[in-house]
């Protein structure tokens, strides 16, 4: 008898160590007949030719469901673990989708899936042939879910918190809109290890913001193109101490920042993007409540004045530096000073002055963008140092004297050059221009745009 267990342990052992080395030949069968009958669904609810789903048959040497597109599965195990249903739902074309519902009960089998991808398909909410969203309940694992270009309303958050695992939520472009409490936010606040949120282009206002402080976890916030407008929640955002990266573009803040008090930092935010806002110089109160930035973004606000450069010495890792689009003046001679930076746009400004020759010591620049500004003089020869630099942007100034192309010949990396002069003074030489692995495509035209490729 005891040898008998023994050979039965053996032969279990060996069975399983064959399975993790060669992984399960088929998928398990209760998921393949799931995804069937959701591809039924799909074509049901359709209105052009099924084009999407076309791999998922049955009865055929093809009906082993780890062979079909659009699915991932355990290796080991043959669970599903992942399933894009982006753009399945076909439609005629040149029209729009017909708003339907979704039947979440053909979900249920999945238990261990992991990533659900809905993207694309004009769904307008849930149906299910229970009550309560239980089915969503078999779906303990899923970690991520993206619902993006859909036509959800803030009614589909009460179904999230069956989501327990959930660590990333997409939902762009849908009819997200109104203000925070809503009808079903709970759904929402209670994803507790939410890391990353991306509602942008929706319709939310800023009471979101506020809302928002709840979900601890966060580590990457974006709702860009929203509805949010008035002073900046500041004492708000700074509860969500794990923030890496906040995304409020294309909003309407206005220049104040609503009930900051100088205290409380956001010690782990590296990425800041801010722009087509309102936001006037006050903005820089923001950064005091940062430690550290590798991006800031303020483009096409209202700041003005000089350029305030302490504000930006003090983050060491900052890699990109975008204040385009505002009404900066004065000198840009302390911009030396962001040694790391890989990319600097002080584009469409009112910057005046020389460049200055130290511009050379920024040598890990890959864009250098200082168009449409006010800067004259001599194009420094210590711009050739700049040996990283992809893009380089100087037109519409007001340079003098000439600048000879020669000086890029060094440049290997150089993909796209702009130069041109408000000023009858400034010249452009070409004629000396030797760099074998650039050549030049086009003609000069007026503002002396010039693309180069590799």
């Amino acid at each position: 008898m005891g040898r008998y267990l023994t050979s039965v342990n053996i032969s279990f052992w060996v069975v399983l160590l064959l399975l993790q080395t060669h992984g399960f030949r088929g998928c398990l069968e209760t998921e393949r007949i799931g995804l069937l009958k959701l591809k039924a669904f799909i074509e049901s609810v359709s209105e052009g030719p099924d084009t999407t789903l076309i791999t998922w048959v049955d009865g055929h040497e093809r009906s082993n469901c780890r062979s079909w597109d659009r699915v991932k599965c355990n290796a080991t195990t043959g669970r599903l673990m992942e399933l894009s249903l982006s753009h399945a739902r076909t439609r005629i074309p040149g029209t729009l989708f017909r708003i339907c519902n979704l039947n979440i009960s053909l979900f249920h089998p999945f238990e261990e899936l992991v990533s659900l991808d809905l993207s694309d398909n004009g769904f307008g909410g849930w149906i299910d042939q229970t009550e309560g969203y239980t089915s969503f309940s078999s779906l303990k694992k899923l970690e991520k879910l993206d619902l993006t270009n859909n036509c959800f309303n803030t009614n589909i958050f009460s179904s999230f918190s069956q989501f327990k695992s959930l660590k990333t939520l997409i939902m762009p472009y849908n009819d997200l809109k109104g203000s925070f409490p809503i009808n079903g936010s709970k759904g929402l606040l209670s994803l507790k290890k939410l890391e990353i949120l991306d509602l942008n282009n929706n319709l939310l206002s800023s009471s979101i913001l506020s809302s928002l402080t709840a979900v601890t976890s966060l580590r990457t916030l974006i709702l860009s193109n929203n509805n949010m407008e008035g002073s900046f929640p500041i004492q708000e955002l700074i509860k969500l101490k794990n923030l890496e990266m906040l995304d409020l573009s294309g909003n309407r803040f206005n220049a104040s920042i609503q009930g900051f008090a100088g205290s409380g930092s956001l010690n782990k935010l590296l990425v800041l993007d801010l722009s087509n806002n309102r936001f006037s110089n006050s903005a820089f109160l923001l950064l005091s409540a940062i430690s550290s930035l590798k991006t800031l973004i303020l483009s096409n606000n209202k700041i003005e004045g000089s350029l305030p450069i302490q504000e930006f010495t003090r983050f060491q890792d900052l890699e990109l530096l975008d204040l385009s689009d505002n009404k900066f003046n004065g000198s840009i001679q302390g911009i030396c000073e962001l040694k790391n930076l890989l990319e600097l746009d002080l584009s469409d400004n009112k910057f005046s002055g020389h460049l200055p020759k130290c511009i050379g010591n920024m040598t890990n620049l890959q864009v250098l963008d200082l168009s449409s500004n006010q800067l004259d003089g001599n194009i420094p020869f210590d711009i050739s140092n700049l040996k990283f630099l992809e893009y380089l942007a100087l037109f519409n100034n007001k340079f003098e004297g000439l600048f000879s192309l020669g000086l890029l010949a060094n440049l290997s990396k150089l993909k796209a050059l702009g130069l041109s002069s408000q000023s009858k003074m400034f010249q452009v030489e070409t004629e000396f221009y030797l760099a074998p692995k650039i050549s030049i495509e086009g003609t000069w035209v007026e503002q002396l745009q010039t693309q180069f490729e590799n």
